[in-house]
């Protein structure tokens, strides 16, 4: 009866149980219903709780209830849970929860790290990773973390090696994993056009007005005219102008240029360095009342949704208005490993990942999608990018006070920051209420024009922002809003007037944030259907398919159930008249309830233009003209209020709702434009057609008015003028003349302007000039002035405190002056003077006072001189104020000496003007942001950037100052003071020191010297001087006697490639013995070739004595051992020692350079550079304009597998007849025939912009060259011409060109490849070989089996010795390549069971040859078995080994064994036993062995069932006897208690479970079938 009733019961239990599954971002997870694994009795577990159902509000309430705390959702029906300690099974149970699974380490790991994919972000330069993790509140970190960093909501950043973050993992405390997020690194008039901003501000006055952006970037911005009265900057120095661009394209006046004119020209800013605006906006969202934040910057690609994108989420459902704008990035042709290749899955960065922000594409001003624009989809599949809006050739603001063009989707985002400000404006008038962001984001997305596939996309989104139908939907109302929980069903319904065009309508809801964990963002699920009820049809949403395939990715968009994304749009075409109901499903609302709004729009003007408007003003020429409808229309305008229409034909360009249109040159306010189509007309106008004014210029400024002056436009009436005012150009005065004189008093710097206009209709103003304050070639009989403070400018501790006053005093009266009476005040003291003299109208001169001023103190003071000219009619140019500093230093005197090496080493942070650099030996740098920039930092050893600054100080060691320009601090000035020097008693004294400016983009050093009354510049570099140290001398003899300080001013150029060095100051008087210096041209000549021995003695010798040991050299070219400069040839090999004696009146000093010149046998063939790893053979590559040269990349090359190769980028290389190099080695080819021969892949632009590649050879060790190869355009291109930027993606875009050397006369050979721009493509080489024509050797490929995670072996095999080798090995699909030198062996190991290609090498003098081999690693070996009781003894073991072996061999325990694959065996009676399996493949052999405690039969004579092993480490697995349904598994501790249960299915014979996190010690394990009740006691160890 027991067995009976537990039957009943378990039967019971069995027959409602299911399997579970989590969804997580390490993969997907299977639980079984009625699994609770791992609680804690003695403190919280953390872990997966899920239900068999839809969560509900009562569900979570009963958990709450016992203390259990709920995290973020899980797909599907699962939460992040806390169970604190104590709460039992059955709780739990009765709480409705089906079942709870313990964090396991792998559930832990986002979904790149669980298969050990780093991102190169992540991976530092010692090997280690850097992890960012949340854990739980008592988390304390463990040795094998570094540098932890904790951020908010016990989220942290740490340092470790990758194989610790298992053991990172097991830690109970951490709850989730993830590489570190990117550092964030800057993305990049038809902007507000494309948009419809122009359209909606031309016919409403909404601008933005009263909404305040938010936007981070790259550091403070302006000053500018566009941004006055209107910004509020929290940043700090500014690294560059990318900001700027951004902040004028959101909310810039255009006040100078009215065709920069941003997209909400009527909003605020608060401007951050980025990220500030995101960390600060929970609190600046009431203090400064964010509504809009923008921010382009990326951080990962494809990163996922991250801890950035569950923060930005919970900021938009934190404060309800606030609208996160993000740029979608410029990655596209980035493989993100979404796994569809390099053209989707590339958005860049985990916080443009949210549900609640927006993505912005980056289309052109044609509507064509940017060939870089990063494309979708997220991560888990949800459609990104967002919108789409214009980013390419964006004219917006550049500091100070300009204008430049710039393109990316860093200026498509800021666009769509505008025109949500824009929309807030909208709606804060027109609905009289505060617009929830959700509710505006869905007005966007609904109401954008569709471009691409028709519905949304992956590459635009659900189009281009259009601000003209948005502003239709807010101001009919055209929205609804409520809130749903889960099986809740709400409709409304609305009626469709006749002649819609098109109609649609868009569920949308601001969703919850999701988890980091969890392989699906979405936590809340909503479903939408739109019902035609006149039609009786419904409609589903469309929805796209996220399958990783470039096909599907590109398949339009299907009607159907959407359960990813927290947006279903419904759309129809000439939709039929009537009622339509929407139905809003509440499938699965685990964190309701859920608000969500309903909007939808309607079409019906047919083909509305939307530029030009109505008030817009155009100038003749080139314009856009955009419209919504059908593309092919009949296009009329008319320029005297439709009285006549003149036909003009505007093409749709690329298909697109937009044509050029060449404005005629009329002067007109009354024009018109419109399109037919059948009987459908549409009109746009009046607008205004006129030239803007040019050659504006102000003639004078006097006290109370200016003049200015223009040429005059034709057809204009009236002409009116601007002055910039609060924020904006107020018009000031009108006049039919082009002349004006304006009343004004220019107390301050503004900025002035003019229009054209048609009887009092005006057209577009000019660009504005800028009006200085003061008064400027005022036309009065009487005015005297002071124009500058000459001297004092700078005050030192080592020059005399009384220092004379000296002034520019002018005369801008049209009267001669003959006195003119001046005062200064200078601390408390006023001194008055007189000039006298006769100074001519508008001329000025120099005035000193006759008492000078006497400094004290050592801060810095101010010195006022002013005019005081009887009857003068002007005070404006009265008055000169400066602010004079001082600077405190110790007197040095000569000889003066210093290298650095005593300073302290400065950080290397690429922070700009963040890192402060204190020096020593009283050095000065200035302050940051006030005097300067940024600092000189001491350093040693190699600068932060490759390719740019010094490896060491002067002489390979020591220390240096330099400037660090990585970090976008481009064009920052540093400034540096020298202490003072005392040059006292010196007859010709000389400023000695050595600069460093290596780098394509190099900056500018200027070295000035004070004397007391002023700086006198001395030296001044700019540009790329190479990758050495130049030393330089300058006589500065005029100053002896003085005493004086030096000044180094250094600024970085325009990228990273610009760190500036400088070294070895030494300031000494030059009069003396010399000291002898000197260099051979080169050190390492052919035989029998000429080097100069360039003389480098210093101290002005008058005569030199050369000698060379030994002696087989001889002096050529008409020089001798006593020339300067001697020219001299070496007839046999060796190193050369030579001695220099330079002599003067004073004496002689001798240098003696020991192997100063080695002249060696040069190398013969082969001659190969395959550019892999380190190579055989050097190139020097030649950049003359130290800009864009060649450089090392990774692309599909020749043999069709990844490899490194040389290229140029020519695409954006703009520069045309600019030549860059690739300079080879000298060689020796005597008693060869030799060929040069190189892979070349290339695709030109156009046939109007390519690019050319020659070949140049020396035959005089380098002496001249000789052209023997060119090649341009089609004649050098491998494939079709190409529109973007082109990379080989085969060995079909290569060829193998040849040059022959063997015509040449001489042996010693050097040859240049080089490129001459054309701003075509770009042009890739690979695999430059010099070898000679005879008879090739051959090699073989031998590959030893491979299987994952095993070494395997590999060589190249030839009979001929003379052939050597080369390997590259890389993941298809990775960019990481490794390479091994030599035929082999060589050993590797493949981890990841994929295509691999081995690229293989081998040559010699004759032979070339590049192959490759696709490896396919096999799976690795895994003994595994299982055994079943048949009858008694006898057992059927089953091999469950993967792969397959090929061979078996067991070993039972009791003497037998077995070579079957799945045997039989009869023990010979009851008793523990361990049965050993070894299993062979070709991967090698694997073994298992098993201990066995129970073979035999149960005391009912029942066959047992087997456990095993026991004891175990931690796996288990429990061996049934055969049985239907379910067997339940209970575990408890050494003290009773239950600490894990779980129902399995057993239709197999066997369970696995896992002790491993169990402490040591005894268990019972009780297994419960539908037969039986047994009990094992199992050591875990």
């Amino acid at each position: 009866m027991v067995r009976f009733l537990l039957f009943l019961l378990t039967f019971t239990s069995f027959a409602a149980q299911a399997q579970l599954k989590v969804q997580l971002k390490s993969g997907t997870y299977h639980i079984t219903e009625g699994t609770f694994k791992q609680l804690s009795n003695t403190q919280a577990t953390y872990g997966v709780g899920l239900w068999d159902r839809v969560v509900l509000a009562e569900d979570k309430k009963a958990l709450a209830d016992l203390g259990v705390e709920l995290g973020h959702y899980l797909p599907k029906n699962a939460f992040e849970v806390k169970i604190p300690a104590g709460v039992t099974i059955a709780q739990l149970r009765d709480a409705g929860l089906s079942a709870f699974v313990k964090w396991t380490p792998r559930m832990k790991l986002d979904g790149p790290l669980a298969i050990g994919d780093w991102p190169e972000w992540a991976v530092l330069n010692d090997g280690r990773v850097a992890v960012q993790f949340k854990t739980s509140e008592n988390w304390s970190a463990p040795s094998l973390v570094s540098q932890v960093v904790d951020l908010d909501d016990h989220w942290h950043t740490a340092v470790l090696k990758p194989e610790s973050l298992l053991s990172l993992a097991q830690d109970d405390a951490v709850l989730f994993i993830q590489a570190i997020e990117e550092p964030g690194t800057p993305e990049n008039y038809n902007s507000r056009a494309a948009a419809r901003t122009a359209y909606s501000q031309g016919q409403t006055p909404f601008d933005g007005s009263n909404v305040v952006v938010g936007l981070g970037d790259d550091g403070d911005i302006g000053p500018h005219a566009d941004y006055k009265g209107r910004l509020t900057s929290l940043a700090g120095n500014s690294i560059g102008d990318h900001g700027d661009h951004v902040a004028g394209t959101i909310f810039g006046a255009g006040n100078i240029d009215p065709t920069a004119e941003g997209n909400a020209p009527g909003a605020t800013m608060v401007y951050y360095d980025y990220p500030s605006n995101l960390s600060n906006v929970d609190a600046h969202y009431v203090a400064y009342g964010i509504r809009v934040t923008n921010s382009s910057y990326s951080n990962g690609c494809n990163a996922g949704y991250t801890f950035y994108a569950q923060q930005m989420d919970k900021d938009v459902r934190d404060n309800a208005a606030l609208v996160h704008v993000f740029s979608a990035g410029n990655s596209n042709g980035s493989n993100c490993g979404y796994g569809a290749g390099s053209q989707w899955g590339n958005i860049t960065g985990g916080h443009k990942q949210g549900k609640n922000v927006i993505a912005t594409a980056n289309i052109t001003s044609t509507d064509a999608i940017a060939t870089s624009s990063s494309r979708g989809p997220a991560a888990d599949g949800r459609i990104k990018p967002d919108l789409a809006a214009v980013g390419t050739n964006v004219y917006s603001t550049i500091d100070p006070h300009t204008y430049g063009n710039k393109t990316g989707t860093s200026m498509s985002a800021p666009g769509v920051a505008g025109y949500f400000a824009v929309l807030h404006n909208t709606f804060d008038v027109l609905q009289q209420d505060t617009a929830d962001a959700g509710l505006l984001k869905a007005i966007a997305m609904n109401t954008a024009d569709d471009l691409g596939n028709p519905g949304p996309d992956f590459i635009y989104g659900y189009g281009r922002v259009n601000a003209r139908k948005a502003l239709k939907v807010i101001q009919d109302t055209q929205f609804f809003s409520n809130s749903i929980t889960t099986n809740d069903t709400l409709t409304y319904t609305i009626s469709l007037p006749a002649g819609v065009n098109k109609f649609s309508a868009m569920l949308y809801w601001t969703d919850k944030e999701g988890s980091t964990n969890a392989s699906k963002a979405l936590v809340n699920n909503l479903d939408f259907e739109v019902t035609d009820l006149t039609g009786a049809t419904t409609y589903q949403p469309w929805v796209l398919d996220p399958t990783p395939n470039t096909t599907t990715l590109l398949y339009g968009a299907t009607r159907g159930v959407d359960t990813l994304n927290n947006a279903e749009q419904v759309t129809l075409d000439a939709p039929n008249s009537g009622d339509y109901k929407f139905t809003v499903y509440g499938t699965n609302i685990p964190q309701g309830p859920q608000k969500f709004y309903i909007v939808y729009a309607m079409d019906i003007e047919t083909n509305p233009i939307s530029f030009p408007h109505a008030g817009a003003k155009l100038v003749p020429g080139a314009n856009y003209v955009r419209w919504n409808g059908a593309t092919s229309l009949t296009w009329d305008y008319s320029t005297d209020s439709m009285n006549t229409w003149t036909s003009v034909g505007l093409s749709a360009i690329g298909g697109n709702r937009v044509a050029n249109w060449n404005v005629p040159n009329v002067a007109t306010k009354n024009a018109f434009l419109r399109n037919i189509q059948g009987s459908d007309t549409t009109i746009a106008g009046p607008f205004v057609i006129l030239n803007a004014p040019t050659n504006l210029s102000i003639d004078w400024a006097c006290p109370d008015s200016i003049k200015i002056s223009f040429s005059p436009v034709t057809g204009a009436t009236d002409y009116t003028a601007y002055i910039l005012g609060t924020s904006y150009m107020d018009s000031v005065y009108s006049s039919t003349n082009t002349s004006m004189i304006i009343p004004y008093q220019p107390l301050n710097g503004t900025w002035l302007s003019v229009s054209a206009g048609i009887n009092s209709t005006q057209g577009r103003r000019a660009y504005a000039v800028t009006l200085p304050s003061g008064t400027n070639a005022c036309p009065l009989p009487r005015d005297g002035g002071i124009s500058a403070i000459l001297s004092p400018q700078f005050i030192t501790s080592c020059q005399s405190p009384v220092q004379p006053v000296s002034i520019t005093v002018t005369n801008p009266s049209t009267q001669i002056l003959d006195t003119l009476p001046v005062a200064m005040t200078f601390g408390s003291t006023t001194v008055r003077d007189t000039f006298f003299g006769s100074l001519n109208s508008y001329a000025d001169t120099t005035f000193t006072f006759a008492s000078p001023i006497v400094w004290s103190g050592t801060a810095a003071q101010t010195l006022k001189v002013w005019s005081e000219l009887s009857g003068d009619q002007n005070s404006l140019n009265d008055t000169v104020v400066q602010s004079i500093n001082y600077y405190n230093s110790s007197l040095y005197g000569l000889p003066f000496t210093q290298n650095f090496d005593g300073f302290s080493n400065c950080n290397t942070n690429t922070n700009c003007g963040g890192t402060v650099c204190n020096l020593g030996g009283d050095f000065i740098n200035l302050t940051n942001g006030t005097e300067d920039d940024i600092d000189w930092r001491t350093n040693s050893g190699s600068t932060a950037s490759s390719g740019t600054g010094p490896s060491s100080g002067t002489g390979g060691g020591g220390k240096y100052l330099y400037l660090e320009a990585s970090g976008n601090c481009e064009f920052q000035e540093a400034v540096l003071y020298t202490p003072c020097i005392d040059l006292a008693g010196s007859i010709a004294p000389e400023l000695r020191f050595a600069y460093h400016m290596n780098g394509a983009n190099q900056g500018s050093l200027e070295v000035a010297i004070f004397d007391g009354s002023g700086w006198t510049t001395l030296f001044d570099q700019n540009g790329n001087q190479g990758n050495n140290w130049n030393n330089v001398a300058i006589d500065i003899s005029s100053y002896a006697g003085d005493t004086v300080l030096f000044r180094f001013k250094g600024s970085t150029g325009d990228s990273y490639l610009s760190d500036l060095a400088i070294d070895a100051i030494e300031i000494e008087d030059n009069i003396g013995i010399p000291v002898a210096n000197f260099a051979p041209v080169t050190n390492t000549p052919c035989l029998n070739t000429g080097v100069v021995l360039e003389d480098l003695s210093t101290k002005s010798p008058t005569s030199w004595n050369w000698s060379i040991t030994p002696n087989t050299h001889n002096f050529i070219n008409g020089t001798a051992n006593t020339s300067q400069n001697p020219e001299v040839s070496f007839s046999a090999y060796g190193s050369y020692t030579i001695t220099l004696i330079a002599s003067n009146t004073y004496g002689s000093d001798t240098l003696v350079q020991t192997n100063a010149v080695t002249v060696s046998p040069l190398q013969t063939l082969p001659f190969v550079e395959t550019w892999t790893g380190n190579g055989t053979v050097a190139f020097t590559i030649e950049n003359p304009d130290g800009s864009t040269s060649w450089t090392k990349g990774e692309v599909t090359g020749p043999t069709g597998a990844k490899s490194e190769v040389m290229y140029m980028n020519y695409f954006n290389y703009s520069t045309v007849g600019a030549e860059d190099g690739l300079l080879s080695e000298k060689f020796d080819i005597n008693g060869y025939n030799p060929v040069l021969y190189f892979d070349v892949s290339y695709a030109p632009y156009s046939t109007a912009y390519s690019d050319s590649l020659v070949v140049e050879v020396s035959t005089d060790c380098g002496a001249t060259f000789t052209r023997v190869y060119q090649k341009d355009g089609t004649a050098l291109a491998t494939t079709g011409n190409s529109q973007s930027q082109f990379i080989p993606g085969g060995s079909s875009d290569w060829r193998t060109d040849s040059v022959v050397l063997s015509t040449t006369n001489g042996d010693f050979v050097q040859f240049r490849i080089k490129g001459i721009g054309g701003y075509g493509n770009n042009l890739y080489l690979d695999n430059i070989r010099v070898i000679s024509t005879g008879t090739p050797s051959t090699a073989t490929l031998n590959v030893s089996p491979i299987c994952e995670d095993t070494p395997f072996n590999f060589d190249l095999s030839s009979t001929d010795t003379t052939v050597n080798g080369l390997f590259t090995l890389n993941r298809q699909g990775s960019s990481l390549l490794s390479t091994f030198t030599g035929m082999g062996g060589h050993t590797a190991t493949l981890n990841i069971s994929t295509d691999y290609d081995l690229e293989y090498i081998y040559y010699n003098a004759y032979t070339f040859v590049a192959d490759s081999a696709v490896l396919v690693p096999g799976p690795q070996l895994d003994a595994d078995f299982k055994l079943q009781n048949t009858n008694g003894f006898t057992y059927q073991f089953t091999d469950l080994t993967t792969p397959t072996p090929s061979a078996w061999f067991w070993d039972f325990g009791d003497g037998n064994s077995s070579t079957a694959q799945n045997p039989t065996h009869t023990f010979s009676g009851n008793g523990p036993t361990t049965v050993k399996l070894v299993v062979t493949t070709d991967c090698g052999l694997d073994s298992i062995s098993v201990p066995y405690n129970n073979i035999g039969l149960n005391e009912d004579g029942t066959a047992s069932m087997v456990v095993y092993p026991n004891p175990t480490g931690g796996i288990l697995h429990l061996q049934t006897p055969e049985v239907d349904g379910k067997v339940f598994v209970q575990i408890f501790g050494m003290n009773g208690a239950l600490v894990e249960e779980s129902l399995f299915n057993a239709s197999n014979g066997r369970i696995t479970l896992n002790l491993g996190a169990y402490a040591s010690g005894f268990y019972q394990i009780k297994v419960t079938t539908e037969n039986s009740v047994e009990n094992f006691k199992v050591t875990k160890y």
